[in-house]
């Protein structure tokens, strides 16, 4: 995926001590559509009418502010950085472009008012913190997808985890890095979902 990264930041006075910079980060990446994602699936799309719920967040990273993890047991919230979009808002936007450029189905909506879906998506983000536990800063993130029926029916479930370094200090790499490593899961999972919606499809024309 072509990825394009956004951060937001602005300044606030601190008193006499002058100018204190504080970061808002925002995840964003500009879903593609390349050849291997379209790869499996029927030249005529899938008659399917999905359904992507908005994503939770676990209770911790519930918070405006961005999550340092400092040992196994112990977090600090960052006082000069916090979410400009909350994350599960903007990834679960991105989760809805991204199925809407690679997935080919009839529709891709958030919430569906006049009909039901035909398959929901939904999932948590387990995990979206800075890591400083080694000897190099990294950006840490895990994200569970699943993939169930109208009905209720559970057809998939997977947790997705990545961490990549971060070179310097700084925000901005770190929205960078979150920004790719959401991307790569994203990618990873659509290969995933073709998978589910070709035996799905399979077993509907089979019943036919």
């Amino acid at each position: 995926m072509r990825l394009v990264f956004v951060l937001a930041a602005c300044l606030a006075l601190a008193g006499c001590s002058g100018k204190i910079s504080r970061k808002s980060l925002l995840i964003y990446f500009e879903p593609a559509v390349p050849a291997a994602s379209m790869a499996g699936q029927p030249e005529n799309g899938y008659p399917f009418k999905l359904q992507v719920k908005r994503l939770k967040l676990t209770p911790l990273y519930d918070n405006a502010k961005v999550i340092t993890r400092t040992s196994d047991y112990t977090v600090d919230f960052a006082n000069n950085a916090s979410w400009a979009i909350r994350p599960d808002v903007s990834a679960t936007d991105l989760l809805v472009q991204t199925c809407k450029s690679v997935l080919l189905v009839k529709s891709v909506r958030e919430t569906l008012i006049d009909e039901l879906p035909d398959y929901v998506i939904s999932g948590d983000i387990l995990v979206i913190e800075e890591d400083e536990r080694g000897s190099k800063r990294k950006a840490s993130l895990a994200v569970e997808l699943r993939i169930t029926k109208s009905s209720g029916t559970l057809l998939f479930e997977k947790k997705y985890k990545a961490a990549a370094e971060c070179d310097g200090s700084g925000y901005t790499i770190l929205a960078e890095r979150f920004s790719i490593l959401l991307a790569d899961i994203y990618g990873s999972f659509i290969k995933d979902a073709i998978s589910v919606f070709n035996k799905e499809l399979t077993a509907a024309n089979d019943a036919n």
